[in-house]
């Protein structure tokens, strides 16, 4: 009986099986390993090079300041480029144990789309989003500042450690009139605000005690990205509203530079963590796995 079971595990079919099964494995274990995503750079196959796609222009929803998580989220690719699918990440600040760039959000690879709909992290301040496509031969773009846009969120009874700063960018043209108001539920936060390219003190403070209305006005003197911070001298519960809600801009004029990041340091916040995700080294292409190739040999 013992030598009939071993003959019947020795039959072709189970061979067969067992051999497949085996190579499948092979081939799922290699494309781990080795990456298989072709990064921002031509390939050479039967039919040509094959061009990296490129990602002409981001945006987040229409304006800069918003006081809703739902968004929508446009790509427009450049001249010339296809894609057949897009991963989209969202990164937010974390102020503990250290400030810090974090993932809040990662849509894996999905079908692409020009525009798709997303929802922000639940925090108040300031969110990038960026995007990587693919073309239908699995070559790869590269995260620029044309495929990474940010948005300054506003939650109500926003919190605010002590000594913490709760950073807002928003882009506006030059001319504009903004109103600022934080309201103070508890605590004592103050308001602060940077002009475009100034790498010092901040240009406007509204900083009254307790619970005292923090507001300030002034017209934008130059095109460009204005930075507000709320800043907790105690553990604090505010409210804020900006007026216009500004953007969007997905060129980012100036930021990220290092001329720009290396001079943040009046800057609360940013000369620690870097001005943005591609600053701070965090926009690597995430991995693809060759799905098609796989399946290819599943179905034969």
């Amino acid at each position: 009986m013992s030598k009939d079971k071993t003959d019947l595990s020795r039959t072709p079919r189970r061979t067969r099986a067992m051999t497949l099964a085996l190579m499948l494995c092979l081939v799922l274990l290699t494309f781990m390993a080795s990456g298989p995503v072709v990064q921002a750079r031509a390939i050479t196959g039967a039919e040509g090079a094959v061009e990296p796609p490129v990602v002409a222009k981001f945006t987040i929803d229409t304006k800069d300041f918003l006081t809703s998580q739902e968004t929508i989220l446009r790509t427009t690719l450049a001249e010339g480029s296809e894609a057949t699918l897009m991963y989209v990440r969202e990164w937010q600040i974390v102020q503990q144990p250290n400030p810090h760039w974090d993932v809040a959000a990662s849509s894996g690879w999905v079908p692409f789309a020009e525009e798709l709909p997303w929802t922000l992290s639940a925090q108040s301040g300031l969110h990038f989003v960026g995007v990587w496509v693919a073309n239908a031969e699995h070559v790869t773009s590269l995260m620029t500042f044309k495929s990474l846009d940010f948005a300054s969120l506003q939650l109500k009874d926003t919190p605010v450690g002590k000594d913490e700063v709760i950073p807002y960018l928003i882009y506006y043209e030059t001319g504009v009139d903004v109103k600022v108001t934080l309201t103070p539920t508890s605590g004592n936060p103050d308001l602060y605000v940077w002009y475009p390219y100034n790498y010092e003190d901040a240009d406007q403070t509204s900083s009254h005690p307790g619970l005292e209305l923090e507001e300030l006005t002034f017209t934008t003197t130059q095109a460009g990205i204005y930075v507000f911070m709320a800043h907790g001298i105690e553990a604090s519960v505010y409210d804020l509203v900006i007026s216009p809600e500004g953007g969007p801009n997905f060129i980012l004029p100036g930021w990220g530079e290092p001329t720009r990041a290396a001079a943040f340091d009046q800057m609360p916040i940013f000369t620690e963590i870097g001005t943005d995700p591609i600053t701070a080294g965090l926009a690597e292409t995430p991995p693809l796995l060759w799905r098609k190739m796989f399946l290819s040999i599943v179905r034969n």
